[in-house]
């Protein structure tokens, strides 16, 4: 849980200096992850995208993966003006980043299996479970319009959590890097 004794400061996690002088009593938190969805290819001799038998034939799990994409790109830019805090003065700060898309298992027939990676980087005052519920929550609603992915709604692997903190500045541990900063970097 992200609200233990570090989010409390005390120097289990030491707050930072930036490299200009500024100070980072406070950070977000990051949820990497990972999203599966998966496709269908029934004769991959005779691969076809469109037409026909349409999803009973075959399913991009490329396509799938895309469509997925492009949901939570939309979900990133609400973020990026609706997810805010005092020290993050700048929008755009907490993000739904996107890492890696990999497909396949090969490159000359329909992908029947892909991962997309994602980094969730939220606001310190926000609870991990809640922007897990969020972020789930939206690809369910993706997935409910369409209709592969209704019935086949990709597994979300949550990796690891690095939770956020947010220190009182006047808290010792903060005073304490505050004078140790201009005499390690001289």
């Amino acid at each position: 849980h992200s609200r233990g004794p570090r989010a409390r400061g005390h120097g289990g996690r030491l707050p930072q200096q930036h490299a200009d002088g500024g100070r980072l009593e406070v950070s977000g938190g990051a949820l990497p992850c990972h999203l599966r969805p998966v496709g269908l290819v029934l004769r991959v001799d005779r691969d076809c995208r469109a037409g026909g038998a349409g999803d009973a034939f075959a399913v991009s799990a490329m396509d799938k993966a895309i469509y997925i994409y492009q949901g939570l790109l939309r979900l990133e830019q609400d973020w990026g003006m609706s997810k805010t805090h005092p020290v993050y003065a700048r929008p755009g700060h907490f993000t739904i980043c996107p890492t890696v898309i990999q497909a396949g298992p090969t490159p000359w027939a329909i992908p029947e299996q892909a991962k997309l990676y994602y980094t969730a980087w939220y606001a310190p005052q926000e609870d991990e479970e809640d922007v897990k519920r969020e972020i789930t929550g939206y690809i369910s609603l993706l997935c409910a319009t369409d209709s592969w992915l209704r019935e086949h709604p990709p597994h979300v692997d949550w990796m690891i959590c690095w939770p956020p903190y947010n220190v009182d500045p006047d808290a010792p541990i903060c005073q304490a890097v505050k004078c140790a900063y201009p005499q390690a970097t001289g």
